[in-house]
């Protein structure tokens, strides 16, 4: 049996697949990894303070389905419910040897979801810095109303590091996960 249709819609009328009449089709808002967003800094974060948590300043949207990420606070707050990819990637430069670089998804300013550290050794009397990037994710359940998320980094070392900028060194982001 062959069935042709162009829309495929559930018993509320919500639009599930749609069909172009071509092959190709687009999904509604039941199927789609939706909200969805990621950002990277237009600067870099120079000279962090030692020991001190900071929030990542992503403040260039590469993509933002739904106007969840706030480029002023930095902050995700997704509008649907559900379970969500969180990812980070974070470039930073002039880590002194014997120090740690740290990285936590901070959810409602009270929870860490998740930390990463890192610890840069000893690497040589000729190198007195280095560079380091600090990977992480996590799948984490959202409420879809007042549930947000940031993305901070903390330094033990003195001398002040800085993330680097740009999608291709530091970036941060999050999407539902469907079927979840």
């Amino acid at each position: 049996s062959i069935l042709k249709t162009n829309q495929i819609t559930d018993l509320g009328g919500n639009e599930l697949l749609t069909s172009n009449g071509s092959g190709v089709i687009s999904s509604g808002g039941a199927i789609t990894n939706t909200p969805a967003f990621h950002a990277t800094l237009s600067s870099a974060m120079t000279s962090i303070a030692q020991n001190t948590w900071i929030t990542i300043t992503a403040d260039t949207e590469v993509l933002d389905t739904n106007s969840n990420y706030n480029t002023t606070n930095y902050t995700f707050t997704p509008t649907v419910a559900g379970k969500y990819y969180v990812f980070c990637n974070l470039r930073i430069a002039d880590i002194s040897s014997g120090t740690y670089a740290y990285f936590r998804f901070y959810k409602n300013n009270s929870t860490v979801e998740m930390l990463g550290e890192h610890y840069v050794a000893s690497h040589g009397s000729s190198q007195n810095n280095t560079e380091l990037t600090l990977n992480g994710l996590k799948i984490i359940d959202f409420n879809g109303s007042s549930d947000s998320i940031v993305c901070q980094v903390r330094t033990t070392t003195s001398s002040g590091a800085d993330i680097k900028s740009g999608n291709e060194e530091s970036n941060w982001g999050a999407y539902r996960i469907i079927g979840a």
